[in-house]
């Protein structure tokens, strides 16, 4: 994670940290800072038991931390699109 002068926190999703154990760990710490640990269990947990797959989990990433800057969002998605 890094700060942009125009965009702010910011995530490259196509760097290392734009991986899903990347993600999910970044997500665990913002969520201990931000008092919302169980709520952000809760959707990992969600998206887990709905077989999520990497899109879904940058998609309640992007949802659940809205002030963070996902860096490549359109790009990854139009790999991950569904088939």
């Amino acid at each position: 994670m890094y700060r942009d002068s125009r965009l702010g926190l910011c995530i490259d999703l196509l760097g290392p940290d734009g991986n899903v154990f990347a993600l999910l760990g970044l997500g665990d710490d913002i969520a201990k800072q931000t008092d919302q640990t169980e709520e952000w269990k809760q959707a990992v947990e969600a998206v887990k038991l709905m077989g999520g797959n990497y899109m879904t989990m940058v998609n309640m990433f992007k949802e659940f931390f809205p002030v963070i800057t996902l860096v490549g969002y359109e790009e990854v998605a139009r790999v991950h699109k569904p088939v």
